[in-house]
């Protein structure tokens, strides 16, 4: 986390009284009020404020899906229950029937805590971005990864719509980023360290390293034959065309589908030698491959869900609601 997010919690803290209990006493309660924020915000806000959360009821199995997530908050006066119900934001009593008459102090309480929510989004926003730029600042190689995750998700969609430029640009784009990454594994399993050099991650200024540049020192490094780096600078060639010169070329749309091919089986044939040296970086003990990063745990894969949505928008809510086991899926 970083300092941005540090002192969002903090300010949080200071001005609200209410922590989260993992595990409450009951899992009853009547409806309070209604927050004015989808359940998905405020999941992510809790998120961020109280730690990640496991859902007491996972080896529960439901009738229906009206209610995906519930939270627990405790304050003052008592505890109170956050959770989605048809699409929306409810907080509800703990341990209250509807019968039951909530006090004036639990019921101004829970108030406070609706305003709690929807008060602290807008800076939360705000806390956001300016952590994605004090990260992207301070730790490039998050963005860096980030950019592989999403780059799936963005080819399925250019696939599924038929989007021929789409996919041709971010295929060439996957193809430099799996160099860069190659390049950065070879060298330290070389030099025996973790060190990243920056310039081959982040571009800030004028000064970068092009995409020719990464090609030669991919060959350099062994992670492409001849053959590959003829073949991809072909590919590159063909890129600048469609993008650059679709109106004063020859050039047919339909063109692209056989070049998207060509750059498949070249990736699929870079990502055999970028395997092996993740491999030996785990086995040698060097560099920035850890056993972990190849044998994923379940909070990783929630890890990686908020990640690869960063990159595409980071408006938007990214937190991981856990999946609960519904006996039907849809309300009969």
């Amino acid at each position: 986390m970083t300092k941005v997010l540090e002192k969002f919690v903090s300010d949080f803290n200071s001005e609200y009284n209410f922590k989260e209990v993992k595990v409450p006493k009951e899992f009853i309660g009547s409806l309070i009020t209604k927050v004015s924020l989808t359940p998905t915000k405020v999941f992510e806000l809790m998120e961020v404020i109280f730690d990640h959360y496991d859902d007491p009821h996972e080896n529960i199995t439901f009738l229906d899906n009206k209610t995906n997530w519930e939270r627990y908050v405790v304050g003052k006066h008592g505890t109170y229950r956050v959770y989605e119900y048809r699409g929306s934001t409810s907080i509800g009593s703990n341990g209250l029937t509807f019968l039951a008459q909530p006090t004036e102090e639990y019921w101004n309480e829970a108030m406070e805590l609706k305003k709690a929510f929807e008060d602290t989004w807008p800076k939360y926003e705000v806390a956001k971005a300016e952590h994605l730029k004090e990260e992207l600042a301070e730790r490039p190689m998050a963005n860096f990864t980030r950019a592989f995750l999403s780059t799936k998700i963005l080819l399925e969609r250019a696939t599924k719509a038929g989007s021929l430029l789409e996919l041709l640009v971010m295929n060439a784009a996957l193809l430099d980023g799996t160099l860069r990454l190659g390049i950065i594994l070879a060298t330290q399993l070389r030099e025996k360290n973790d060190h990243v050099n920056q310039d081959l991650i982040f571009q800030g200024g004028k000064k970068h390293i092009s995409e020719r540049e990464i090609y030669r020192m991919a060959k350099d490094e062994g992670i492409l034959t001849e053959d590959d780096f003829t073949e991809i600078n072909a590919l590159y060639d063909f890129r600048n065309m469609a993008i650059h010169r679709f109106f004063i070329s020859g050039i047919e749309y339909n063109e692209i589908n056989a070049v998207l091919k060509r750059y498949e089986t070249v990736l699929d044939k870079i990502r055999i030698p970028i395997q092996a040296m993740e491999e030996q970086q785990v086995k040698e003990g060097v560099g920035m491959t850890k056993k972990e990063d190849l044998e994923l745990d379940e909070e990783t894969i929630k890890q990686i869900y908020r990640e690869q949505y960063l990159k595409i928008d980071s408006k938007k809510p990214v937190a991981v609601v856990p999946i609960r086991k519904y006996l039907f899926d849809k309300d009969e």
